[in-house]
C-alpha cells in the first residue's frame, strides 16, 4: 500500500514491527541471528571447560519443573497478554 509520507517513513518503518506485524519476518531474521551469534560465541568460551549445564541435570525433575514451570510457561502466558492487550480496540 502506498503511504503520503514518503521516503522517512520507509526508513523509520524498516527498524518497527508494525501495527500488523508487517515486519514478523525481517525481525524473526534478526532475532535468529542474534541467539545463533550468541551460541557460537558461548561455545567458544573456554571451549576445554566442562559443560556447566550437563545432560543430567537438563534430565532431573527438579530442572524440568523450573524450566517448563517457571520459565517456559512464564513466557507464554506474558505473550498470551501481550498479544490480548494489542488486539484491544
Amino acid at each position: 500500500m502506498a503511504t503520503t509520507y514518503g521516503n522517512n517513513h520507509d526508513a523509520v518503518g524498516a527498524w518497527f514491527l508494525g501495527p500488523h506485524a508487517e515486519n514478523f519476518e525481517v525481525l524473526e531474521k534478526i532475532f535468529q541471528g542474534l541467539l545463533y551469534e550468541q551460541g557460537k560465541a558461548r561455545a567458544a568460551y573456554f571451549p576445554n571447560d566442562n559443560d556447566f549445564i550437563t545432560p543430567s541435570m537438563k534430565a532431573s525433575t527438579l530442572f524440568q519443573s523450573k524450566y517448563s514451570f517457571n520459565l517456559l510457561d512464564k513466557v507464554l502466558f506474558l505473550l498470551q497478554k501481550i498479544s490480548a492487550s494489542s488486539s484491544m480496540s
